[in-house]
């Protein structure tokens, strides 16, 4: 009796560690597995999406009896001066499908982590991104709308503030709530990056930016005109890659200058 006791008590303690694990496990979105599949894998089906104006498609893709899916773009517009139905204005507009890849390319170097895996595919004669479909729980606009409750208030703000810093980084003019996807695991994925990219000098909104992430410092110092010409410079010209790394440098500085104003333990989280 005592025997089955204790084997039906370590029973219960394996399974409730197995539920403890699958919960805090992050969700897989990038990595050599996810691009060689993306890659490689025959696409079944292509479902135009009903939202946004650039009709992308959700592709159906299979490998080896595993099936996956995917966002296709193929948009590719680039402008001097656009001028927007609501009289707003954009300098060096662009809407393309390579500003896709690029972001994934500078999540890479960063090893960030929160962009999907985005590779260049050719479907049905048009080039353009395919990139991973994630299994999100809800948008950020469904979390804001609904007064969601995270489990971990301050882990998903700090999502949030690398979120910030990202988006100036690569000068990103499109980001909406329900371009934040959150995964069951409360962590952010960013999406549609097809608007991202400009060659200026200066930071989108600096007066987002109040709390840095150290680690995530650390990834925009790795940033170098060699290797972003390298993993990027396909898709980026050299005046985007220049206006990335000086955007860079500028983060960096308010960083910084931040710490010397309100102190490290204010500005500074892992």
């Amino acid at each position: 009796m005592t025997i089955l006791r204790n084997g039906l008590y370590l029973t219960i303690i394996l399974l409730l560690t197995s539920a403890v694990s699958a919960k805090v496990q992050s969700q897989v979105i990038q990595g050599e597995e996810i691009e060689e599949f993306l890659r490689q894998a025959e696409i079944t089906a292509a479902k135009t999406l009903d939202v946004g104006i650039t009709a992308p498609k959700k592709l159906t893709m299979v490998r080896n009896g595993e099936t996956r899916y995917a966002i296709f773009k193929v948009v590719d517009e680039y402008k001097a001066l656009m001028k927007f139905d609501d009289g707003r204005m954009d300098m060096n507009f662009q809407d393309s499908w390579k500003s896709e890849i690029a972001a994934y390319e500078i999540d890479k170097i960063m090893e960030l982590g929160m962009v999907p895996a985005t590779l260049e595919r050719t479907y049905r004669g048009q080039k353009g991104s395919v990139q991973f479909w994630v299994d999100s729980m809800m948008t950020e606009l469904e979390h804001k709308d609904k007064k969601v409750v995270s489990p971990d208030p301050e882990k998903f703000n700090r999502e949030m503030y690398k979120t910030r810093v990202f988006d100036n980084l690569v000068f990103n003019t499109d980001r909406n709530l329900r371009n934040l996807l959150i995964t069951k695991e409360w962590e952010l994925v960013l999406i549609d990056h097809s608007r991202a990219f400009r060659p200026q000098h200066l930071l989108k909104s600096s007066k987002d930016l109040e709390r840095f992430s150290l680690s995530m410092l650390e990834g925009l110092k790795k940033l170098n005109q060699k290797n972003l010409t390298e993993k990027a410079g396909k898709y980026l010209p050299k005046n985007q890659i220049e206006g990335l790394l000086k955007r860079r440098d500028l983060i960096l500085e308010l960083a910084k200058k931040l710490e010397a104003q309100k102190g490290a333990d204010a500005v500074y989280y892992p």
